[in-house]
């Protein structure tokens, strides 16, 4: 079974603890919820799981490989996808270029519905609208939400993921 670990993780910033010893593992196949107040490392975590920052001390293993010095785009490949706390605008792209990946990621106009559907935005409504100021902070969020969706990463990690989108992730509207 594929499995992400984090052994020993420990993050400071500024000589301030921020992490002290995580281990954790992430199993395939399970969805993991990590909760706490605000400022007790859960971005931190998602970021040095992502590559985004490098642990202090500790190391990132997944499949059994350690991924601690590997960046972003590797760890991409390697099946890590993050969507971030904050919803990204894009200007001059339509909701539909970037879940595609303007062209790139081939995808069915029907799992391309299927996707939008999923995450409460009408593929007649959104599909050609900008990834711009035009649409809310929600709107981006679940727009992000449905481009992990379409990803298929074997681990997605949701930062802050209803954070002003107005719904619950895997319940109704």
């Amino acid at each position: 079974m594929e499995m992400l670990c984090l052994r020993n993780i420990t993050y400071e910033d500024k000589n301030r603890c921020i992490i002290e010893n995580v281990n954790m593992t992430f199993r395939e196949g399970i969805i993991y919820s990590i909760l706490g107040p605000n400022g007790a490392g859960k971005s931190t975590l998602a970021h040095i799981i992502m590559g985004v920052k490098k642990p202090t001390e500790g190391r990132v293993i997944l499949d059994g490989e350690d991924i601690t010095n590997l960046g972003v785009s590797e760890r991409a490949k390697h099946g890590i996808s993050l969507l971030w706390q904050g919803p990204a605008r894009y200007e001059g792209i339509t909701v539909e270029e970037y879940l595609t990946l303007g062209g790139a990621l081939k995808v069915e106009r029907r799992e391309l519905k299927e996707v939008l559907r999923l995450v409460g935005l009408p593929y007649e409504l959104y599909a050609g609208r900008f990834v711009d100021k035009s649409l809310s902070g929600g709107e981006r969020k679940r727009v992000e939400l449905a481009s992990i969706m379409l990803l298929k990463p074997k681990y997605a990690i949701l930062d802050e993921p209803d954070s002003g989108a107005g719904y619950n992730i895997g319940g109704a509207h």
